[in-house]
């Protein structure tokens, strides 16, 4: 594996737009969401060949951390 690249739709009528590319890590925090709003994330991998299908899509809540 060489990296991964995450698209996301935040309007949810499939108009989805890359929102990180080049992670290489497992794990990655992205910024900038409006709270309360659904957003549908999409992840696919690269590696030597090129890069592969995107995932299946995941409906994701921004919320807060409650206090």
């Amino acid at each position: 594996m060489i990296d991964y690249s995450v698209v996301v739709d935040s309007i949810g009528d499939g108009s989805f737009m890359e929102r990180q590319s080049s992670i290489t890590d497992t794990f990655v925090t992205l910024t900038g969401f409006t709270l309360g709003q659904n957003y549908i994330f999409k992840v696919k991998a690269r590696n030597s060949f090129g890069f592969g299908d995107y995932s299946l899509p995941v409906t994701i809540l921004s919320a807060k951390t409650p206090e």
